[in-house]
């Protein structure tokens, strides 16, 4: 997909960085997992991933911000050892917040992993001093949470086609872990054993991604289409549009010159279509809502050339790339 030049460049500046991170804390941390009889992994975000969760709107300074640049998973065999394990990491490491949705309510069926923001601790073998205060994310799962993951994490979390009965499916089989093989076997069959609902928000989810697949070329997209169509939902939940509006515009010979700019993002492209035809006061109030959502957009060299328009959109909400 395309990605700004300027985050490009942004992300290559940073990535030495993380990947220097990761194979320090690699070493600790596979040798933690490995002490608890559990399974290590860890990856460094690449640019594409990191581009579509900023597109998403949430941070001001996104690189300063977003914790999970470099991410690790510790899987343990039950989460008796989860205590003993965080324990054993404040030799190494500062917590720096941790979160988990787990509920202990019996209406309830949230079984959520543990994630730790953790920074290095200054040690005197830690020669590289420039990776003390880089934030990373360490999650704590057990091996079924973990295989859980793995198993569902194409046909639920990236499918091409999004389904209501999917997730509901998977959440059923999450909070039921002993029949995770069995129904993970054929989740998209099981799937359909669902009592079909209308819901307006996967339909709209739905509507953006067929919108998308046909509008824009199958390179100029992205591998997780679903975020996206969230993105763009958000684009238009704040300008009061609804997809089949955006697909008027895409139609337009402006819409598709859009669509087809190399230097654009598809999100760019839509935020251009949907400024375009606003009046000041309607982006005052398109600015406004985006506030109340803490959402904030990519405003790039690139788009300002293709779209002026879209320098009306107050500087409060535009992202900020160093």
């Amino acid at each position: 997909m395309i990605v700004s030049a300027r985050f490009q460049r942004a992300y290559d500046s940073v990535k030495p960085r993380y990947e220097a991170l990761q194979k320090w804390c690699d070493e600790i941390l596979g040798a933690v997992a490995e002490h608890h009889n559990g399974t290590f992994a860890s990856r460094v975000k690449d640019c594409e991933s990191l581009y579509a969760k900023v597109e998403l709107g949430g941070f001001h300074k996104p690189f300063e911000e977003i914790t999970d640049l470099y991410a690790a998973t510790v899987a343990l065999p039950t989460t008796l050892a989860i205590a003993e394990l965080c324990d054993g990491l404040e030799s190494d490491f500062l917590e720096v917040s941790r979160k988990t949705n787990r509920s202990d309510s019996p209406h309830e069926f949230v079984y959520d992993d543990l994630h730790l923001t953790l920074q290095l601790r200054d040690k005197p073998l830690l020669s590289d001093k420039g990776l003390l205060g880089l934030n990373f994310e360490l999650q704590i799962k057990t091996l079924l949470q973990y295989a859980w993951t793995k198993a569902t994490h194409e046909t639920i979390y990236k499918p091409r086609i999004v389904l209501w009965q999917a997730d509901r499916v998977g959440a059923e089989a999450k909070a039921a872990l002993e029949l995770v093989d069995s129904l993970l076997a054929d989740i998209s069959s099981a799937a359909k054993l669902q009592v079909v609902k209308e819901n307006e928000q996967y339909d709209q989810l739905r509507a953006i991604i067929v919108l998308l697949e046909k509008s824009w070329a199958p390179e100029n997209l992205p591998v997780d289409l679903r975020r996206y169509a969230t993105i763009v939902a958000n684009y238009l939940r704040l300008a009061r549009l609804s997809p089949d509006d955006l697909a008027a515009k895409v139609e337009t010979p402006n819409g598709k010159a859009l669509a087809a700019a190399f230097s654009l993002s598809p999100a760019q492209a839509v935020l251009a279509l949907l400024i375009k035809d606003m009046s000041d006061d309607q982006v005052k109030q398109f600015a406004r809502r985006a506030r109340k959502a803490e959402i904030r957009f990519l405003v790039t060299a690139e788009l300002l050339a293709l779209a002026p328009d879209t320098e009306r959109l107050p500087n409060s909400r535009r992202m900020v790339i160093a």
